[in-house]
Formats: structure tokens, sequence, C-alpha cells
């Protein structure tokens, strides 16, 4: 039920894994499913191509592809959920899971896709100071690694002429569902302000999607702050269209 670790995991050498834990978000962990990366990165086809032509040839509409970002496959389990042998370096890593993910992309393309869409919740880890601790606290450089992870996502995009390229970051969901009890909780998982990372996100990408949280989230949120939404518009890029997803208590997704 992990649509993200659906498209991961069919990747060559990458599998699922079982984590030491969960997602923590406000007052929900989520089952500590993952992904490991056991082997060498690499696209040699995948069952998600077949899942977009069926949506293709049954709408009028666009149809649009989303898929995680290549920097999923690593911020959330750092360096210990990979093969070092086979990685013994990140830009290694990186330039692999690059080349794998324009290989996935070239597929959709070549199956008549023309909107892509990246799901990228991991940039904000870069926003989150108890995210920034935890990457240091594994002896990894935040700088470096939000450097990597963006050349990374705009390697991808590049050399495929007339196809839209969006890329959505967001901190979490304001609110959501107990999946053992069906109580709505709060389910925000970062606090920060996009400022510290827009004018270094995804230059090459045509669409920007941000989650904000609303006022309303914040007041009526049993007394837990909901992460603000200011940020400057302007940093993410002139000539970019900026998708604004508002969340408020009483909306779900």
């Amino acid at each position: 039920s992990w649509w993200h670790l659906d498209f991961l995991c069919g990747l060559d050498g990458a599998e699922r894994h079982n984590m030491d834990t969960g997602i923590a978000f406000a007052a929900v962990t989520t089952r500590n499913e993952g992904v490991q990366v056991t082997g060498k990165l690499g696209f040699s086809g995948h069952p998600m191509i077949d899942h977009f032509r069926f949506v293709k040839d049954n709408t009028s509409k666009t149809a649009k592809m989303t898929i995680p970002g290549p920097s999923m496959l690593h911020y959330r389990g750092g360096r210990k959920m990979m093969n070092v042998g086979v990685y013994p370096d990140m830009d290694g890593f990186y330039a692999d899971v690059g080349a794998a993910y324009a290989k996935a992309v070239k597929d959709f393309y070549a199956a008549g896709c023309r909107y892509v869409h990246m799901d990228a919740p991991g940039f904000t880890a870069y926003v989150d100071e108890r995210s920034l601790e935890r990457m240091r606290s594994r002896g990894e450089d935040p700088d470096k690694n939000l450097a990597r992870a963006i050349k990374a996502e705009n390697d991808v995009i590049r050399g495929f002429p007339g196809v839209t390229f969006a890329l959505h970051i967001c901190r979490g969901n304001p609110r959501g569902s107990d999946p053992k009890t069906g109580k709505i909780l709060p389910q925000w998982h970062r606090e920060g302000h996009y400022d510290a990372i827009a004018e270094r996100l995804g230059e090459a990408f045509h669409r920007r999607v941000l989650d904000l949280g609303s006022k309303l989230a914040v007041d009526q949120h049993n007394g837990i702050p909901k992460p603000g939404l200011q940020f400057r518009m302007a940093r993410f890029g002139c000539g970019k269209i900026l998708i604004l997803l508002p969340r408020t208590i009483g909306q779900t997704q």
C-alpha cells in the first residue's frame, strides 16, 4: 500500500526492508516498511509503465505519472540502508540513481507520458532542524546531501521535449486518520519554512507543487502548532508555475 515503495522497489538493486521504526508524524507512527539498496541501481522495466498506459488509454485528459523523487532512496534511512560495498561514496550512488530514473522517464515518455510529477517530500528535511540533526548524527553533511539530491532531480528531467515536469514538496498533512482507531489526528511530519531551500530547488522543473498549512489548521489543531506557510514565492524561480495546495482542518488527502 506504499505507492512510493512500489516504484522504488521496482528498480534494479532495491528491495523492501523492515526498518527499525516507521515514519514519526505528529501523532502517528507509520508501519516500519522501507527500501534498502542491496546492489547496483538500474532500470530494466517496471509494471507502472503498463499502469500508465491503462490510464492514458482510458481518458481524454492529459494523463500524469507521479513517481517518488530520486532522493527518496536515501534521505529516510541514510547510508545504513545501502550496500556500502557497492556504493562506497554518495556521488556514485546518486549518479546511478539519476541514470536509472532517466531510463524510467524515457520508458514513460515512449508510452506517451507528457506530464511527470516528482513527489519529493524528502526535500523538507533540509528545513527541519530535527531532520538536519539526524543527518549530522549519521555523519552526513546536509548541504552536500541537498546538492546531490537537487543535481539528481535536474539530471533526470533533461532531454525530454514536450514533457511538463512538476516537483512536489510537503511537510506532511495537517490531519489524517489513525489506521487502528479511525480517530482524526494531526499528521504533519516536519517544521520549517520553504525559504531555506526555495532558490536551490529544481531549476529545470516547470512547476512547483507545495502543500501549505493554514491559520485554521494552527488554531483548531488541539493546540498543536502546524508549520507555517511563510515564504516568498518569487524565490522559487521566475517563469515557473507555482501550485499551492492549502490544507485546513476540514480537509483530508
